[in-house]
């Protein structure tokens, strides 16, 4: 199976894929903290667990901004403007689903399968292995070449 995907691409598909997981990730934490905080906040000012998971979904909110950021120049977004959007209320679910569905389906393309917690690491192993047998492949080839190339001694 020959593939066309360079050290390059490939270093960026991985870059890609990290990134979007990581905001799944973050994503998940998030909502994990502020449904603690709901259930622990006595009404008042928070403090305590309250006040920890408060700081750690704050933690997660910037985070979140600055791994949209990363995606969106991934993808070759205006990146400046996605993070900004991220950081609205309400309008960060619209710009956290698009950016989603771009990042799916930049993976997608390179034959990289998304899961509930996204890319799936396997095919990017499984990617690599194959871009380095083609290397391997090409190398041999070449000097292969320049072995029949070379006039024989005697």
């Amino acid at each position: 199976m020959a593939t066309t995907v360079t050290r390059d691409q490939l270093q960026r598909l991985r870059t890609l894929a990290t990134t979007y997981r990581t905001m799944i990730i973050l994503v998940g934490i998030g909502w994990v903290c502020w449904g603690f905080i709901n259930g622990v906040s006595t009404g008042g000012r928070p403090g305590g667990l309250a006040g920890l998971l408060s700081f750690a979904w704050v933690a997660t909110a910037v985070a979140l901004i600055v791994y949209s950021y990363r995606l969106a120049k991934l993808l070759e977004l205006n990146a400046i403007l996605w993070a900004i959007l991220m950081a609205i209320p309400l309008i960060n679910l619209i710009v956290l689903l698009r950016l989603s569905s771009k990042a799916q389906a930049a993976c997608r393309a390179r034959g990289v399968k998304v899961g509930f917690i996204g890319p799936d690491m396997g095919d990017l192993l499984r990617i690599e292995r194959a871009v380095e047998a083609e290397e391997a492949i090409r190398a041999s080839e070449a000097a292969y070449a320049a072995q029949a190339a070379t006039p024989a001694r005697q």
